[in-house]
Formats: C-alpha cells, sequence, structure tokens
C-alpha cells in the first residue's frame, strides 16, 4: 500500500487484509509473534528551539510510549511493564548529516548539549517486530489529538512527538522494502517477513566464502548485562560471539513464528567451538541517561566459522539440527540480518545497539 504523511509517499508491502484495530486489545488479543518486520525513519522538524545530549534513545522511547497510549492504553501500560522483551527499538536522535543512529563526530560531544533549530530537519529511527505494534503505530496518525499548551496543532494525521521540551512536527515516515534503491540515510529503512529472512539464509552455500565470515557493525553504544553483583550492576563491553548470537537467537524465537524457532542448546554449541573473532575496531563512550551514565562499544566486529577451515580434517563439527530446516552456518547469517531490527544487548528500546550486518 501507499501512505501519504504531509504529501509524502511511505511506502509499503502490507497484505490487503491488515486492518487497523485501535483501542480494541487485550491480553489474549495481543500477537506476541509476529510475521512482518519493520524498520521505519521518522522525519521530523523542530517547532522551536532547544538542547538534547546527543543520547536522545531515552527520550525517544517516552515519545513513542506516549504514542502508542493514545492510541491503545492498554497495550501502552504492558509495553511499560518490567522484565520482559520488547517488540521495538529506538535509535536516538540523528542531527542533520549523519548517516547512523549517532555520529562520530557527535560522539566526540556526548557529555555536552547540542542545539536544536527551529524549522531544521532530524531523523529518528524505530523497528517494529510484530503486526499489532506497527498498527498501534499506524494509527496514531489517523487520531486527532489536542497539542499541549505552546505547540502547533497539526492538523490530524500528523502527530506532534516531544523529545524533552523540545517539540517535532513529523513531516514523513518511510520504509522500504529490502532491494529498493536508497540514499545512505533510507538504508536504516526497511520492510520484510520472518519467512522472507529464513529464505534468504537457506539459499546461502556454507562453501562459498560469503558465509566463511560474518561481520556487524555496532553503530551506537552497545553492552551486555552481567547481572547484579555485590558492587553492583556489571556490564560487558565486547562482543564476544557467545553473546551476540545468544541475544539474538532468544529475541528471534520469542517474535519469530513458532516454526522458525531455533534450538538455543544447539546453536550456542557451535558458537562456542566453531566460532571466533578474527578482526575487531571498537571505541567506548559513554552516553547519559536521566539517572545514570552508561558505557558502550561501537564499531566492526568479523566472525570467522571455523568449520570452514576443517574440510578434510577429522575435527570438523557435527551435524548439528538448528531449527528452521538450517545449518548452523545459516542460522548464523540470519541472526546477523535479524539484527538490523532486533538490536543487539542492553536498551535496544533507548538507542543502544543499533547494529547491522556488514554484508
Amino acid at each position: 500500500m501507499k501512505m501519504r504523511v504531509k504529501g509524502k509517499i511511505m511506502s509499503e508491502t502490507l497484505e490487503p487484509s491488515l486492518h487497523l484495530q485501535a483501542g480494541t486489545s487485550s491480553r489474549d488479543q495481543r500477537q506476541e509473534k509476529g510475521e512482518h518486520l519493520y524498520a521505519l525513519l521518522i522525519k521530523l522538524r523542530a517547532q522551536s528551539s532547544g538542547t538534547l545530549l546527543p543520547h536522545a534513545g531515552q527520550l525517544a522511547h517516552a515519545a513513542l510510549l506516549h504514542w502508542f497510549a493514545q492510541v491503545d492504553p492498554m497495550f501502552a501500560t504492558h509495553l511499560h511493564e518490567p522484565n520482559q522483551r520488547r517488540p521495538f527499538t529506538c535509535s536516538s536522535l540523528w542531527f542533520p548529516g549523519s548517516q547512523k543512529p549517532i555520529s562520530s563526530p557527535i560522539l566526540s560531544r556526548l557529555h555536552h548539549p547540542i542545539a536544536i533549530l527551529p524549522q531544521h530537519l532530524y531523523w529518528l529511527r524505530v523497528t517494529l517486530l510484530t503486526e499489532h505494534l506497527f498498527q498501534t503505530f499506524l494509527a496514531r496518525f489517523f487520531q486527532k489529538v489536542v497539542p499541549n499548551a505552546g505547540e502547533i496543532d497539526s492538523g490530524p494525521g500528523l502527530p506532534i512527538l516531544r523529545l524533552g521540551e523540545v517539540p517535532f512536527d513529523v513531516v514523513e515516515v518511510t520504509t522500504t522494502p529490502v532491494g529498493a534503491d536508497q540514499d545512505q540515510v533510507l538504508l536504516w529503512s526497511r520492510h520484510t517477513t520472518y519467512s522472507q529472512l529464513v529464505e534468504q539464509a537457506r539459499v546461502l552455500d556454507g562453501k562459498k566464502s560469503t558465509i566463511q565470515h560474518i561481520g556487524l557493525e555496532f553503530c551506537s553504544p552497545t553492552a551486555f548485562s552481567n547481572g547484579q553483583h555485590a558492587g553492583g550492576k556489571q556490564m560487558w563491553l565486547f562482543p564476544d560471539p557467545q553473546r551476540v548470537f545468544d541475544s539474538l537467537a532468544r529475541s528471534w524465537n520469542h517474535w519469530a513464528p513458532s516454526q522458525f524457532v531455533l534450538d538455543l542448546q544447539a546453536i550456542q554449541t557451535y558458537v562456542r567451538d566453531w566460532v571466533a573473532v578474527t578482526e575487531y575496531d571498537l571505541q567506548t563512550h559513554v552516553i547519559h541517561f536521566d539517572r545514570a551514565t552508561q558505557t558502550g562499544f561501537t564499531g566492526r566486529c568479523i566472525y570467522t566459522l571455523l568449520e570452514m577451515n576443517a574440510v578434510g580434517k577429522c575435527h570438523a563439527p557435527p551435524s548439528l539440527a538448528v531449527g528452521a530446516a538450517l545449518t548452523p552456518a545459516q542460522a548464523l547469517y540470519l541472526l546477523s540480518i535479524f539484527a538490523f531490527f532486533a538490536g543487539v544487548g542492553y536498551k535496544t528500546t533507548m538507542g543502544m545497539g543499533q547494529t547491522r550486518c556488514l554484508f
């Protein structure tokens, strides 16, 4: 379908039977499994001047939940509940000239607020892992909501998004099918399905070089929780394969259709014995949330599948059944392309862990 938002086109390839039913969900009606995945880019125009810290992911998270609450309060309350997986991610605000969720010049000034200029354009990236969440998001554009004091009434279908004290007009929302021609910013936009990702992985030939190495780029600060200890919460600041692919596999199993569920133990065994980091270029950065700071890493990491070097040797990997009719190598490739939508690690709903596959 084609959706126009303030004269701009939002491209989607949705099934005709996909309908909006805002405000009618209950816990039993909500779909915990998805079929479609969406990576949306929201173009924003600042209504007034102000300042924001470069890492505004926490504010974007709050603004998105506020939108959901305006459409479906029960669903938004469910998304607020602690200790659960949430079917979305948010980026920080992208500033003019940035082509990633957070750019290197900005990273060097993370402790200092950046001026927001009225009428200037900015971007925000949101990924949605279920149809119900996409429908809730889309329904917000068809509701009339009275603006807060000091905000400009943009009319029905054009909600205002407030980050901190700065209100933004929504100028455009974009997502594109896989394979569409895109500029550098729009490369972060995509629409696909879980089944399409699985088919993309199934056609890979494990004997070819394209699957001997898997590269991931961690484009916003990324970290893994080591849990609470006597000295407080501890974080892990390196993308070792066990943590990366276990995080992705658990997220995949939670949201993907049941016929595509992966065997976590088989994945863990294969990664432990047959996957190694062979190259990386990483930096650490400190980001600021409202009540705490968080250190994370950004950069690139290459994972080598060691079975490709074991051909003809007696220590070739065992034939592991990982599920979804995939070989272990294909399953890791599947998870690496899923990372584009799910993110990796800690606080992905607040701008951390924005990740993409390098091939």
